[in-house]
């Protein structure tokens, strides 16, 4: 079973929930977070299976609230301090959502906790799902309700929208991912089914430059002084030919 971290179980529950089996392993708490350079286009159209329209979400990582992780230290208590590992991430332009912090909405208190036959807990997000048959287990996501919870950190300001110059970059990503599709072609005529990929990957190319963000608030790097000169970077490559 599952409930939200800090939550006890109901005593009517505690002989008859599901517990994890140890194929799950235990894991620490943590904090969700973005970092400015990380999105993914996640389609909100589709025809015939072809990709047709995206939109831009955030992709999250996590923080470990664990001892000697990623600059987590102990306090005087011996209680685990994250401070250290949040300026961390925020010292790399990211931001840290905390639990509890109100701007998340009906998604404020992420973080769930199963429980497991070691007795130790199981960390996870509340879109995490978790079946279990015996010592077998099967994990999955809400993919939807986490759409929106991503969603939400745009919406709300919580996260920057995503700069061009990172839209830029996944599409080129995608661009080479359908060059090396369409290469195949070539080198195996007579392959069924390259065709589809073809269609699938030119999907998400044309989706992706037709969702491509409009705003211009990139950073810009001031050229470097050298014996009193600006020395300014070309505008293009095609300046230095």
């Amino acid at each position: 079973m599952a409930r939200l971290a800090g939550t006890p179980v109901p005593k009517a529950e505690r002989f008859d929930a599901v517990l994890l089996p140890r194929s799950v392993r235990p894991n620490s708490p943590f904090y969700l977070g973005h970092l400015p350079q990380l999105w993914a286009p996640a389609p909100t159209d589709r025809t015939a299976g072809i990709v047709t329209a995206i939109e831009w979400l955030p992709i999250l990582g996590t923080i470990p609230i664990d001892p000697g992780c990623n600059g987590v230290e102990k306090n005087g208590r011996g209680a685990p301090n994250a401070e250290p590992a949040i300026a961390k991430w925020q010292g790399k332009g990211g931001v840290v959502l905390r639990h509890g912090d109100p701007r998340l909405g009906q998604w404020a208190d992420y973080m769930a906790v199963f429980d497991s036959v070691t007795g130790r807990p199981v960390y996870r997000t509340i879109f995490a799902r978790i079946e279990v048959l015996g010592k077998l287990h099967e994990e999955h996501s809400d993919e939807d309700d986490y759409n929106d919870f991503r969603r939400h950190l745009v919406e709300s300001g919580v996260v920057r929208p995503i700069e061009p110059m990172v839209a830029r970059k996944v599409l080129a990503r995608y661009e080479a991912q359908l060059s090396r599709i369409v290469g195949l072609i070539g080198s195996r005529p007579g392959h069924t089914g390259l065709q589809d990929r073809v269609d699938r990957a030119q999907g998400w190319v044309d989706a992706i430059r037709a969702g491509m963000p409009t705003q211009d608030d990139e950073r810009t790097v001031a050229p470097k002084a050298v014996r009193g000169r600006a020395v300014r970077a070309p505008a293009s490559p095609e300046a230095t030919a």
